[in-house]
C-alpha cells in the first residue's frame, strides 16, 4: 500500500488569522457532508447519517477551537498550526 503525507498548513498565526483558517477547513469539510447527505436524500429518500453525525462532529470541534483561540486572544497569544493529509491508495 502506497501512503504520502502533504502539509496542509504549517505555521504561527494571530488568533483571529487562525479562526479564519481554521473556519475555511472545517466549513468546506461541513458543506461537503451536507451536499452529500442532499444527494442521498433525493435519491434514496432517506439520511447519509454519516455525513450527519460527521457534520456534528466538525461543528462540536470546531466550538473547541473558537474556545481556544478566544483563550489566545484574551491572552495575546499566537496558534501555531500544523495540519496535515495522509493519503493512502488501496486494493
Amino acid at each position: 500500500m502506497m501512503h504520502q503525507e502533504f502539509i496542509l498548513v504549517k505555521g504561527s498565526f494571530t488568533p483571529s488569522e487562525s479562526k479564519e483558517i481554521l473556519s475555511n477547513l472545517i466549513n468546506s469539510k461541513i458543506t461537503f457532508h451536507h451536499m452529500k447527505n442532499l444527494s442521498e436524500q433525493e435519491r434514496h429518500g432517506m439520511l447519509d447519517a454519516a455525513s450527519v453525525k460527521r457534520m456534528t462532529e466538525l461543528k462540536q470541534s470546531f466550538a473547541e477551537m473558537i474556545s481556544l483561540l478566544e483563550k489566545a486572544q484574551q491572552s495575546q497569544q499566537n496558534i501555531r498550526i500544523h495540519s496535515s493529509i495522509q493519503l493512502e491508495l488501496m486494493d
